[in-house]
């Protein structure tokens, strides 16, 4: 009977809300950059010519600051300080050229990870992006980080002498039918090819046979 791992649930959502926060928080730095600071800056620039050209406070001031904003849409209130520098504006595109790479890369793993597949069959493995191996080609799994991680690298070798990898990641695939792979696997392989793990550990914990008393 084939065992086929899905992407879980759980590991795919959080690609998604990632990918969301990111592109959402890169879109509100690209508004405050391109429309909102400018329009705070050029208020502050107003007020700063203002106070310039009145320096004490007085009703000349005040009376050029109503024609000004009620022309422009200004706030009728003046700014009591600058509200924006250049320098403010600048940090919204550094943000902006940060977030909005990472929120593509998420979202789009997101999208590519609905199909996602791991498949064993009674003659070897599949995978929905391509990779394919029998159980003869595996050389080698790798274990280390499985009882803690949930990792297993499995080696194998295709036609033409190439090795590849195979990550099973019961985080990132359903753990149950990831787990069922990964037992099979090493059921298969001699000690050699099972590098860590709790097979591993008991191979080379296991005590030396005493040496044979002389006849």
């Amino acid at each position: 009977m084939p065992v086929q791992a899905h992407i879980s649930p759980g590991y795919r959502w959080r690609l998604g809300i990632i990918g969301l926060a990111c592109l959402g928080f890169s879109a509100y730095c690209f508004y405050d950059g391109y429309i909102h600071y400018p329009y705070l800056r050029q208020i502050g620039l107003e007020r700063d010519a203002l106070i310039e050209k009145y320096p004490v406070e007085n009703e000349l001031r005040e009376a050029e600051w109503n024609k000004i904003a009620t022309e422009k849409g200004y706030p009728l209130e003046m700014p009591t300080e600058a509200t924006k520098r250049q320098m403010d504006i600048y940090t919204q595109y550094i943000m902006l050229a940060i977030t909005l790479p990472i929120g593509l890369i998420f979202t789009i793993g997101f999208i590519r990870a609905g199909g996602r597949w791991v498949e064993m069959s009674d003659s070897g493995f599949k995978t929905s992006w391509g990779q394919s191996t029998t159980f003869d080609a595996i050389k080698q799994i790798n274990k280390e980080r499985w009882d803690t991680k949930g990792i297993a690298i499995v080696k194998y070798v295709e036609d033409g002498g190439i090795e590849r990898a195979l990550v099973l990641d019961d985080w990132k695939f359903n753990r149950e039918a990831t787990t069922q792979m990964v037992d099979e696997i090493t059921k298969r392989l001699t000690p050699e090819q099972v590098i860590g793990g709790k097979a591993q550990v008991e191979t080379d914990t296991q005590p030396e046979a005493a040496p044979k008393a002389d006849a």
